[in-house]
């Protein structure tokens, strides 16, 4: 008899409203999660993310809590950012790096009290912060398939969260969205650019703030100039220069020395 197994379901807490917009009923597998691979068709996606909106279902990924007094003390231990930045409601990207210094996973950090935090990704790396746990007064644990999300973005995600009753002038804001590459990696964009066009140089001595909404690309820039970008993203042209040296061709020991 054959294993049927691996043709089984594992829904997603909205699964039933997706698969209702599933015309196209194209699936894929990200995370352990039977997800559409696109709702309607590529073109008509694309388009709508670039001229419109787009509403997507981001919670098959895995997601993990982490609670405690020194929560804030062991995600700025775990992790690139320092979590004690991060408001309650609010999300924000976050890179965790092996020993070595490389890129290990990114996901999206949310903040729900003052020392609860959850963890979202489609890194599974459960394990490893269960183990770099040891030592700080934090629980870790497995909250994956419990939580649901979705995504919208585009040029009038905010007149319809405005609509919606969401923003500034309702008095309550919007837990952050999460990143254009996000979408990608669920298969439900197959070619989209998280920064393109950039042309800017920074002179000795000289700070230069790039400014922008949030998706816009600047910490994707600021990665790439790190040689930091996650393994969801690719270069696919231009040139960084510092004083003169190819960093896009740098090996991976001179940008760690450079880094320090």
């Amino acid at each position: 008899m054959r294993d049927l197994s691996a043709r089984s379901v594992r829904r997603s807490p909205l699964h039933l409203k997706t698969a209702e917009a599933c015309v196209s009923d194209k699936w894929i597998r990200a995370c352990g999660f039977t997800v559409p691979l696109v709702y309607t068709n590529e073109r008509e996606e694309c388009e709508a993310l670039s001229a419109r909106a787009g509403l997507a279902d981001i919670s098959a990924r895995h997601c993990w809590r982490i609670d405690g007094p020194d929560a804030v003390a062991f995600l700025g231990f775990a992790t690139t950012h320092d979590a004690a930045l991060i408001e309650a409601g609010q999300t924000t990207r976050v890179l965790w790096c092996d020993d070595s210094g490389f890129v290990r996973g990114e996901g999206g950090l949310s903040r729900i009290g003052s020392r609860c935090f959850e963890l979202t990704s489609v890194v599974d790396d459960f394990a490893w912060f269960a183990d770099g746990a040891i030592g700080f007064d934090v629980s870790v644990s497995d909250w994956t398939g419990q939580r649901g999300g979705l995504a919208l973005r585009g040029p009038n995600a905010e007149a319809i969260l405005a609509l919606a009753g969401f923003g500034a002038s309702s008095g309550t804001d919007p837990v952050k969205g999460p990143t254009t590459s996000d979408a990608a990696e669920q298969g439900q964009i197959l070619l989209l650019r998280a920064a393109d066009g950039v042309d800017l140089s920074v002179g000795a001595g000289e700070i230069v703030c790039l400014v922008g909404e949030s998706g816009s690309g600047k910490s994707v820039i600021a990665h790439a100039v790190l040689g930091l970008l996650p393994r969801t993203l690719r270069r696919e042209g231009g040139t960084i220069r510092l004083n003169g040296e190819d960093l896009l061709g740098a090996s991976p020991e001179r940008l760690r020395a450079l880094r320090c």
